[in-house]
C-alpha cells in the first residue's frame, strides 16, 4: 500500500499542479503583457518629459529674451531693404550665364499669427532662363544661412520650354517680431 499510496500522491500532486497551470495561466499572460504596456509608457512618459524639459529651457530662454533662433525673426519689416536684398542677388547673378528678370514684387499688409509674430506676405513674379536657376534661386530665398527667412507656402510653375526661360509666381512669407 505504501507503493501504491505514493503513486497516489504523485498523481494527485501532478493533477493539482496542472490544474493550478491550466487556472492560473491567464494570470501570467495578463501579468507580462502589462509589464510590456509600463516598459512602453515608461518609454513614452520619458519622452514626454525631455520634450517638455526642452520646451521650458525654450520658454525660460525667450522670457530672458537671449534666444539666438529668435533674434533672426527680429528685424524690423522694411519693403525697401528687402526688394534691395532680392534685387541684389538678381544683380549678381545675371552675369553667370543665366537670368532672373524680376517682374514684380507683391507685398500684402501683415498680420499676427498664432505665435505672436508678425506675418508679411509677398510674390515674386520673375521670368527665369532654366530650372537650374530657378533652383538656385529658390536655395537662395530658403537658406538657413541668409539675412531673411523666407518660407514657400506652394509653388508651381509651367514646365513649358521657352528659348527665353519661363515665368514664375513665387508666394513668400516672411516672419517678424
Amino acid at each position: 500500500m505504501n507503493q501504491n499510496s505514493k503513486f497516489i500522491s504523485l498523481f494527485l500532486l501532478l493533477i493539482s499542479f496542472f490544474i493550478i497551470v491550466f487556472f492560473t495561466k491567464w494570470i501570467f499572460y495578463d501579468l507580462q503583457g502589462n509589464l510590456d504596456t509600463n516598459a512602453k509608457d515608461i518609454k513614452e512618459l520619458d519622452a514626454k518629459k525631455e520634450e517638455l524639459w526642452k520646451l521650458d529651457s525654450l520658454k525660460k530662454s525667450l522670457q530672458k529674451g537671449d534666444d539666438k533662433e529668435i533674434e533672426k525673426y527680429t528685424i524690423p519689416f522694411r519693403e525697401d531693404i528687402l526688394s534691395a536684398y532680392i534685387y541684389e542677388y538678381v544683380e549678381n547673378t545675371n552675369w553667370q550665364g543665366w537670368f532672373i528678370a524680376i517682374k514684380d514684387l507683391n507685398f500684402s499688409e501683415g498680420t499676427i499669427n498664432e505665435y505672436g509674430f508678425k506675418e508679411w506676405k509677398f510674390d515674386i513674379s520673375a521670368r527665369i532662363s532654366d530650372e537650374i536657376s530657378l533652383l538656385r534661386f529658390l536655395s537662395f530665398l530658403t537658406s538657413k544661412d541668409s539675412k531673411y527667412k523666407f518660407f514657400i507656402e506652394n509653388f508651381s510653375y509651367s514646365d513649358s520650354s521657352w528659348v527665353w526661360g519661363f515665368n514664375v509666381s513665387i508666394p513668400l512669407r516672411v516672419f517678424y517680431k
